[in-house]
């Protein structure tokens, strides 16, 4: 066995030393699985200047837009092309704790916020994620549902099947929650133990949450084992997007998994900058920047899914024509459909703005309005955010949204 050299060997008898040498082998090799770039979906960048026509073109490999790659994949008779701005996560995004290094750097769109009197008393930064994955690849990754009656109001405002009822079976078709006391509580209701994304405890081998737990009963707050299930207000240790206490973004857990298919080309370091639109209103593709620097345009024979975030798919829509005719007139944006793209913009907790259902941009089916073949799934559709986390309620969306368009296109 190969010992560690030790500039004073006499402190060790030789075990120690072999122990330490085989841990750091155990490491490098552990930073080898994490990083290595054949972990991640093949780039098809390279062909790209030849681009052939798609069915769908999904634009943002993020938290929706990798699920939908996923789901709408699975029919081999469909080509899916998605589009992503940024590259393959660093190895620091698949280690708990170490999302902060992240910010304000390339895997970063680093967006700031400016004060505003009616829709914001904040200012400051919003990371978001420029990478496979998106913000999963960089967020505190809890998984955190919301409260039902969150989407039963979804659904009170005027947008069908979109009620708790309804979307639960979203919940639990992404997700596989590996605490079987969690997932067997009701009857296996709330949860699966199937799905793609995995769902975990946080590892924590002290004792200080424990001691927090203990102390809230003591003063009489109620434990409560599963948050994401029907009773919401109490303490309870955290469930997280992890996998053997390793991240799970959507990029391992839904892209990892179709990366072999044929019918999916991923093409990374593509920034999509306008919607193709011809004269009738119908959204023929997009046109990008590949790498920085050329220029190309790609085709889809069905639909554009503009899954680029609540910051950057209203910013498309705008560049594209869609959005509020005054503002795009004051741009010098050639108008194409009036529609109020960016006005419902909400943070959580804090809302950034007044519901946008009356004059929502798309239907209950994520259908833009007004123009045809062309889809928004992702955060930016939420009429109202959840009462916590986006993430894993912009995952359900991703679910839900690709069976709409499965059910839509089943016939061809």
């Amino acid at each position: 066995m190969v010992q560690l050299t030790s500039s004073c060997p006499n402190l060790s008898t030789g075990p120690a030393n072999q122990y330490i040498s085989l841990l750091m082998k155990y490491l490098a090799l552990s930073q080898c699985s994490l990083s290595a770039p054949e972990s991640w979906p093949r780039d098809y960048g390279n062909i790209a200047m030849r681009f052939e026509e798609y069915d769908f073109i999904i634009v943002g490999a993020g938290s929706a837009g990798s699920v939908v790659a996923n789901r709408l994949s699975e029919n081999p008779n469909w080509k899916i092309l998605l589009l992503e701005a940024g590259g393959d996560p660093p190895i620091e995004s698949m280690v708990p704790g170490f999302q902060p290094v992240l910010v304000k750097t390339k895997y970063d769109w680093e967006y700031y916020i400016d004060q505003s009197r009616n829709y914001s008393i904040l200012t400051g930064y919003w990371p978001r994620g420029k990478m496979l994955g998106g913000s999963s690849s960089m967020n505190g990754m809890l998984y955190v549902r919301g409260n039902e009656d969150d989407y039963d109001n979804w659904e009170a405002l005027g947008n069908p099947t979109w009620g708790f009822a309804n979307v639960l079976e979203y919940f639990k078709k992404s997700a596989a929650n590996h605490d079987p006391e969690i997932a067997d509580a009701f009857g296996g209701y709330y949860h699966s133990k199937d799905g793609l994304l995995s769902v975990e405890l946080f590892k924590n081998n002290d004792t200080f949450n424990q001691d927090v737990i203990q102390s809230a009963q003591e003063m009489g707050f109620k434990f409560i084992l599963d948050p994401n299930a029907n009773e919401h207000i109490g303490f309870t240790f955290s469930q997280g997007t992890l996998r053997s206490g390793v991240r799970d973004s959507t990029a391992k857990a839904f892209l990892v998994p179709a990366m072999n298919r044929p019918n999916l080309h991923i093409v990374k370091h593509a920034h999509v900058t306008k919607l193709e639109i011809d004269n009738r209103g119908v959204v023929l593709g997009v046109s990008m920047k590949l790498r920085g620097q050329t220029e190309l345009k790609a085709s889809a024979k069905k639909e554009v899914i503009l899954s680029a975030g609540a910051i950057n798919s209203p910013q498309i829509l705008m560049l594209s024509g869609i959005g509020p005719a005054a503002h795009l007139q004051e741009m010098g944006i050639p108008v194409i459909q009036n529609l109020q793209v960016g006005k419902n913009l909400q943070d959580h907790p804090l809302k950034m703005g007044p519901d946008s259902d009356p004059d929502a941009v798309v239907d209950y089916r994520l259908r833009v309005k007004g123009v045809k073949g062309l889809r928004v799934i992702d955060a930016s559709i939420m009429p109202r955010i959840p009462r916590g986390n986006t993430n894993v309620p912009t995952i359900m969306i991703g679910e839900k949204a690709a069976d709409f368009i499965k059910q839509d296109w089943k016939f061809t």
